[in-house]
């Protein structure tokens, strides 16, 4: 069974209750991004990213910006800029007590990345600068 995330385009996130309310549905989207190999055809993976990204960008607890050094890393490619946000955001949640500084929180999902993009079976390369992180 496929995992549908066709709907989300339909949650309206505007209040910051609404922001807490789908927090959990953030964190499911994320980990079906990072555990499924990256597909440029997924239209689940699609919805997914889209959804976390509008909730990211406009939730009011998390101050997200993507960082000189992560356009650098990923050479600013799409898909990599993408899988960061999704790895971001779990971040963020999976920390709850916000114990952690934003720039902890760019360095542990950064790791995700790093992680994500080793592992063969997930079929997208890491750019030179990714390899460079994880020697």
């Amino acid at each position: 069974a496929k995992a549908q995330f066709s709907h989300l385009k339909e949650i309206k996130l505007q209040s910051s209750e609404d922001y807490a309310e789908f927090a959990e549905q953030v964190l499911d989207c994320s980990y079906y991004i990072l555990m499924t190999p990256y597909s440029k055809r997924d239209a689940d993976r699609v919805a997914a990213t889209t959804f976390i990204t509008r909730w990211l960008k406009g939730s009011p607890t998390a101050s997200f910006t993507v960082s000189e050094t992560i356009k650098t890393v990923t050479e600013e490619k799409e898909a990599l800029i993408d899988l960061y946000i999704s790895c971001y955001a779990k971040q963020l949640i999976e920390d709850d007590e916000n114990v952690l500084s934003s720039s902890e929180l760019e360095e542990k999902a950064l790791h995700s990345l790093v992680n994500y993009c080793n592992n063969p079976n997930n079929k997208i390369k890491p750019t030179k600068e990714l390899k460079k992180l994880n020697s």
